[in-house]
């Protein structure tokens, strides 16, 4: 569970990293508050992987991952609704700055999926 919370802490790092260079660099290309998205995004991807650990323990991985997933989506959703009735002025910031970090955040809930069942199934 730490080398998990420590390579989400690394990602968010560099994705924070990233946007703030892209803000000092082309302002007009990022979101006001992408700081928010992110911290939701972190939030939602430290909640997820910790269900899908406890799951591929519990033998009920198919279950659980599809659960979280909805309710990963289904959370996004509603955060990226939020956002763009409280700042209707940068939708279309929103909308791209949205898709970037909710696929930076899906691939390594993919990755650490994967290399926790990995683990798993090595075990005699």
């Amino acid at each position: 569970m730490y080398k998990t919370v420590l390579r989400l802490g690394v990602m968010t790092v560099l994705l924070l990293g990233l946007f703030y260079l892209v803000e000092q660099l082309k302002p007009s290309w990022a979101f006001s508050k992408v700081y928010i998205l992110i911290g939701v995004f972190f939030l939602l991807s430290l909640l997820t992987v910790r269900a899908n650990i406890w799951a591929i323990k519990q033998k009920s991985l198919v279950t659980i991952f599809i659960a979280s997933q909805v309710v990963r989506i289904v959370f996004s959703l509603v955060v990226l609704f939020l956002l763009a009735t409280w700042i209707p002025a940068e939708i279309n910031i929103l909308a791209v700055n949205f898709f970037i970090v909710y696929l930076f955040y899906l691939i390594f809930e993919i990755m650490e999926l994967l290399s926790n069942l990995r683990a798993e199934f090595r075990k005699p």
